[in-house]
């Protein structure tokens, strides 16, 4: 019975602690999204297209 009541006071203890973590990363979430919204609405953000492997790799070649 003790270790039934020790187990299930861990088991709060775990889920309070995963509870802070998802909504500290759900702030974070949330500013990131601001931040990126604000920068086009100002007209600051660089949008940077990925980058192609194959180009990447001759590119490589070429500085060889």
């Amino acid at each position: 019975m003790v270790d039934a009541l020790k187990a299930r006071e861990n088991k709060i203890k775990l889920l309070h602690n995963l509870n802070a973590f998802r909504s500290i990363q759900r702030r974070l979430t949330y500013d990131l999204a601001e931040m990126g919204t604000r920068e086009r609405v100002i007209g600051d953000a660089v949008i940077i297209a990925p980058r192609d492997e194959k180009l990447a790799a001759e590119e490589a070649k070429e500085d060889l």
